[in-house]
């Protein structure tokens, strides 16, 4: 029957062994690297237990490139999904865990950690287009938290009037400081505006304006080698943010001149 047949596949490779404060489960799902997903059944106090991970699977995503900080966007689309199974994500320990239930209820919350595990893996192969930019809104975000109140932070505007064509992804201005435009290098071609900008800027119109180039990585990102060289002499600042989120940002208010600067 149907149902013989599906019970041996579900339950024939489940494993359940006693260890020193729970229950390790093994089941018959693989991880992308051929390993079984497992994860533990906890005990807590007043007789409650948990349900945690075995501490791999963050690991995992960030192996993949999908990297979790605090504040970024697929850290919130990350949270989003524990909360929906029921998780939290502890940043100290490493570990997805339940919140304490009773172990006489422990079929459903299993089920659904297990159906949580899977998800994981889901998230760790999202379009690859959508992760490798992601890093884009983290810039974004991060300029607004270091420099709101300080400067005034536009989103995809040009300097001025005249260069409407060549609009950044960001402008940073304030009254007594050289406007900053900075572009995001998610393809070449944002690399050639921010040099056409600059060459502009500077040959033919005479206006001061610092131009910033944000790469992902600079061993890795979408610029062909000729661009990436040319920006490296030609603009005011080339900047990576992965690994250097923290120096990336505030490289970019020193450039502007507004970390003591106040809008009045």
């Amino acid at each position: 029957m149907i149902k013989d047949q599906l019970c041996r596949a579900f339950c024939g490779g489940l494993a359940v062994e006693q260890v020193r404060a729970g229950w390790a489960i093994t089941t018959p799902f693989k991880m992308p690297d051929g390993d079984p997903v497992r994860f533990y059944l906890m005990g807590g106090e007043g007789g409650s237990v948990r349900l945690e991970d075995d501490g791999a699977q963050v690991g995992m995503l960030e192996a993949e490139g999908v990297i979790l900080k605090k504040g970024s966007s697929r850290r919130e689309a990350f949270d989003d999904l524990l909360a929906s199974h029921g998780a939290t994500f502890d940043d100290k320990t490493g570990l997805i865990t339940t919140a304490p239930f009773d172990e006489s209820s422990a079929a459903e919350p299993a089920l659904k950690f297990l159906a949580l595990m899977l998800r994981i893996q889901d998230f760790a192969l999202l379009n690859v287009e959508r992760v490798r930019n992601a890093w884009h809104e983290d810039v974004i975000r991060g300029i607004h938290l270091a420099y709101d109140g300080k400067a005034r932070v536009e989103e995809g505007m040009p300097v001025s009037a005249k260069f409407r064509n060549w609009p950044a992804d960001v402008v940073i201005t304030a009254d007594g400081i050289d406007p900053t435009a900075i572009f995001m290098a998610t393809s070449n071609s944002k690399g050639l505006q921010a040099l056409v900008l600059k060459m502009e800027l500077e040959k033919y119109q005479k206006i001061k304006c610092n131009v910033v180039l944000i790469v992902e990585r600079p061993t890795k990102n979408e610029l062909s080698e000729p661009t990436y060289a040319l920006a490296q002499s030609r603009l005011d600042k080339v900047l990576s943010y992965v690994g250097a989120e923290e120096d990336a940002i505030s490289a970019v208010g020193k450039l502007a001149q507004i970390e003591h600067h106040t809008l009045q």
